[in-house]
């Protein structure tokens, strides 16, 4: 065993010896740690399709082509002959919305309220005969329509 001798406390008394460690670089510690962590990263075996789209208001107005952000998204998934709940989103910044969906037929039904000084503008938006299939990795630039909703 290699050892090193120990300095100084600051009393003047030796610490005595102790062994000498080989350094390792950084590169042989986390390279297996990373090989080892790497199947708790990927994806479940189910493999999943991202479906990412925008919520958009064309009306004539003062809010014609505008994107709408806060505005809630359910997604509907077609099981057992009838529309059954599946996953709740919202849309973020500049009307975007982001959903990781299974192999299935879906319909998104978006709904949101814009705030007005003449009053509250309910609307309404849907989203139908969405396919998703095993082999789709990406489904992009999906849009909502979203319209008034006659009370």
């Amino acid at each position: 065993m290699v050892t090193r001798e120990s300095k100084t406390t600051g009393n003047g008394k030796a610490r005595g010896k102790r062994p000498v460690l080989p350094r390792l670089p950084a590169a042989a510690i986390l390279l297996p740690l990373l090989f080892l962590l790497q199947p708790a990263c990927r994806p479940p075996s189910s493999s999943l399709t991202t479906v990412s789209g925008k919520t958009l208001f064309r009306e004539m107005g003062p809010a014609a082509g505008m994107a709408l952000e806060d505005v809630t998204i359910e997604v509907l998934r077609w099981e057992e002959g009838k529309w059954q709940p599946h996953a709740k989103t919202r849309s973020g910044y500049h009307g975007s919305f982001v959903v990781n969906l299974p192999e299935g037929k879906y319909l998104l039904i978006a709904r949101t309220t814009l705030e007005r000084s003449s009053g509250d503008l309910e609307l309404a938006g849907r989203l139908e005969g969405l396919v998703v299939s095993s082999t789709d990795r990406r489904l992009d630039q999906l849009v909502i329509e979203m319209r008034r909703t006659m009370d």
